[in-house]
């Protein structure tokens, strides 16, 4: 799990900025979840060709 800061668009005017974290899951290795902690829900999953062993930005 990582945690990242991001801006989304919360109305069709205005954006406003939470705290994503990103999961991923050991019964789904290929799967990564997008949750967003000011919604207090997942917004996103992305499903990549691969195993998912650990997640991390680049600077």
């Amino acid at each position: 799990m990582v945690r990242n800061e991001e801006k989304y668009n919360n109305t069709d005017t205005t954006q406003a900025y939470a705290n994503m974290f990103y999961i991923n899951d050991i019964n789904n290795p290929s799967n990564i979840y997008k949750y967003n902690m000011s919604l207090s829900q997942f917004v996103d999953t992305i499903v990549v060709p691969g195993k998912v062993v650990d997640i991390k930005f680049k600077d």
